[in-house]
Parts: structure tokens; C-alpha cells; sequence
């Protein structure tokens, strides 16, 4: 998306963002078709996570603990559900508008392939609907903390989400009162522009996923 909105100009070798650049997407490019997969894959084990975190019975694991898990899993349907749409649908404000068709919603574990559905794709307003409820949920379970210790999403992530979730549809006010929730939760611009580029978790940091050049040795690794 950020290459397609003239955010970031393509100038590398690889033909597939080449593709997004020129607007010329197809079915089987690569990136598209991996990063469906790669988030219908995510989207299955917070669905995992949420079906077997009640069934554990060890009397060690706090209530607290068993939150977080279902936070983090809720936070990630809600955010993979909501880029989802944004992708491979057309925008909430575009012709049809949320009666236009989105993506498939799946809430069920697949935990082997009798399990699997070949689901139709739901209403942009349902996935939509599903996604806010998912970042609902998570805001309510996951810690309040500007940024936790393992740089899991907190509180704040959840509320950006919900943030972007409302600008999306347009609806400004409820935006910045999210945005506002955030704003009080400690969090300040950095004295350059080029600070939350260059400093990893500066104190604008709401939500960032570590990556380091060990992550990716080698290509395609």
C-alpha cells in the first residue's frame, strides 16, 4: 500500500513490487499470494491460542497470564483482519462501501484438514465489524504500558488500531479520541523528525516490531 499511494518510490530489482508501483497487480504475484497466506496463517493460531487457552489446567498459570495470551491472540486477528481488508478489498468509502465484499472471516481453529472451509468473502462492514470487536477485546486484556518489556503490542498498540480503524472509515471524532487516550499515555514527539527512523522504541514509539540484520542474513532468509 505505501508504494501504491506514492508513499515510497520502487526502485529496487524485484518485478513483484515493480507490479504494486505500476498498479498492475496479478493473482499469482508472489508477494500477494504470500502475504495472504502468511496472514491467514497468523490469523489460525491466535484462533488456536484463543480455543485452548481455557483448556489449559496447569495450576501455575495465573488468570493474568491466560489475559495477556488472549490480548496478544485478540489483537492480532483484530490488526490482520483490518490490513486484510484494506489490501485486497476496495476501501470502506469507495462505490458499494461496506456492503462491497472484503475478505474471509475464519474465528474457528484448523488444526487439520478435515477442519478446513473454503469460506466465502464476508461484507467489508463484517470484517470491519469483526476486526473492531477483536481490538475491543484486546484493549481490555493487554497490559497498560507504554511499551512492554517483550515489545508485544500493549494497551496503546490496540488503541492505535482502533485510531486507524476510525479514520479509515472517516469517522474523525472518534479518531481523536483515541488518539487523545494515547497522547495521555506518556508517550512524546522526539526532538528531530528523523528520531523514531533512527532510534528503535523512541519515546514516539506506540507499536514497533523488532527487526535487526540478523533477521535476514541472507536473501529470501
Amino acid at each position: 500500500p505505501e508504494i501504491m499511494a506514492d508513499n515510497v518510490i520502487w526502485k529496487g530489482s524485484f518485478t513483484t513490487y515493480l507490479d504494486f508501483h505500476n498498479r498492475q497487480m496479478t493473482p499469482d504475484n508472489p508477494n500477494t499470494v504470500n502475504w495472504w497466506t502468511a496472514s491467514y496463517r497468523a490469523i489460525n493460531l491466535a484462533n488456536l491460542i484463543l480455543d485452548a487457552v481455557d483448556k489449559i489446567t496447569d495450576p501455575t498459570l495465573t488468570d493474568a497470564q491466560k489475559n495477556i495470551w488472549r490480548g496478544d491472540a485478540y489483537f492480532c486477528r483484530g490488526f490482520f483482519y483490518f490490513e486484510l481488508a484494506r489490501v485486497y478489498a476496495k476501501p470502506w468509502n469507495s462505490a458499494g462501501g461496506s456492503a462491497g465484499l472484503g475478505v474471509p472471516i475464519r474465528t474457528k481453529p484448523v488444526k487439520s484438514s478435515s477442519d478446513f472451509e473454503n469460506l466465502p468473502r464476508a461484507t467489508m462492514a463484517q470484517v470491519f465489524s469483526q476486526a473492531e470487536s477483536d481490538l475491543k477485546q484486546a484493549l481490555n486484556l493487554l497490559p497498560n504500558e507504554r511499551l512492554r518489556a517483550d515489545r508485544r503490542a500493549s494497551r496503546y498498540a490496540a488503541l492505535g488500531y482502533l485510531m486507524k480503524f476510525e479514520m479509515e472509515k472517516g469517522n474523525y471524532a472518534a479518531a481523536a479520541d483515541y488518539a487523545q487516550q494515547i497522547i495521555a499515555g506518556g508517550f512524546s514527539l522526539t526532538s528531530s523528525p528523523y528520531g523514531p527512523f533512527q532510534t528503535k522504541f523512541s519515546t514516539e514509539s506506540v507499536f514497533e516490531i523488532a527487526h535487526l540484520a540478523t533477521d535476514n542474513p541472507g536473501v529470501n532468509a
